[in-house]
């Protein structure tokens, strides 16, 4: 027991290293997150070789369901966050009333901005926000150039109308106002008759699919939607898009978007 406890305890240090299975691998990561080690439980989580894309499911399903519901808490992609199934209404409302005044604000440098990612799975799936989810993503198309010089002009004018810009991503911010909740921007471009947003494909969807933007009256806003959402969520999530997933992922490569960074 002593000899397993010692396991335990030096897992988060070296998880490729480690000689646990995968049910005592879920408890080590337990036991770090007992220890208000979020960042460190992340870490080990999604670098552990023998915790495979496959299993981190399960795996986030048993941290939930054992310790992070009880804390208002849940396990997703971005760490250890509260989610929105506990968020009130009134909480939403005034999300989305955050959200609205910055898309206002990003319609003065581009008029191509939509809701889109988690935000727009939700609304057509589920009718609600995503209940594992925990932030709004916006697109913005800007005019052809690389992620970093329209990332230095999008920050420059957010920053100009009072909002703060967050992250070192390669194509997208997080955005606050007043310190408050923060909403994700993602930067795309247009080629040709294709448009994307990092971290999804290079050119996975048409253009027509997502502008001219449509709109929808959704918790006291009007909001601007892809022109054709089941077309966006199939060319961002897949035909399976309609089947909830807890633990998701993009494909992330960057190397599609090397020659505009």
């Amino acid at each position: 027991m002593h000899e397993k406890l010692l396991d335990l305890m030096a897992y988060a240090a070296a998880p490729a290293n480690s000689t646990l299975s995968v049910e005592d691998r879920a408890v080590a990561i337990l036991m770090l997150l007992l220890q208000g080690k979020n960042a460190e439980a992340r870490q080990a989580f999604f670098s552990d070789s023998k915790i495979t894309k496959e299993l981190r499911p399960a795996v986030a399903k048993a941290l939930n369901e054992s310790f992070l519901f009880g804390k208002n808490l849940e396990w997703t992609n971005h760490g250890v966050n509260r989610t929105f199934r506990f968020w009130s209404e009134e909480e939403k409302k005034g999300y989305m009333a955050l959200a609205a005044g910055l898309i206002d604000c990003l319609k003065l440098l581009s008029p191509h901005v939509t809701f889109g990612f988690g935000a727009i799975l939700g609304i057509v799936r589920d009718r609600n926000f995503i209940a594992h989810d925990d932030d709004l993503d916006l697109l913005i198309a800007m005019e052809p150039s690389t992620f970093t010089q329209a990332k230095a002009v999008l920050k420059e004018h957010l920053t100009a109308h009072g909002y703060t810009c967050h992250g070192e991503n390669h194509s997208h911010f997080g955005v606050t106002l007043n310190q408050g909740r923060a909403v994700d921007v993602f930067i795309g471009f247009r080629e040709a008759d294709r448009v994307s947003w990092f971290p999804s494909r290079r050119k996975s969807l048409a253009w027509d699919s997502v502008f001219p933007a449509s709109s929808l009256d959704w918790y006291g806003q009007t909001i601007p939607i892809p022109r054709n959402t089941d077309a966006y969520l199939e060319g961002t999530y897949g035909s399976d898009w309609r089947t909830p997933v807890s633990v998701w992922s993009h494909p992330w490569n960057i190397a599609e978007y090397r020659d505009i960074l």
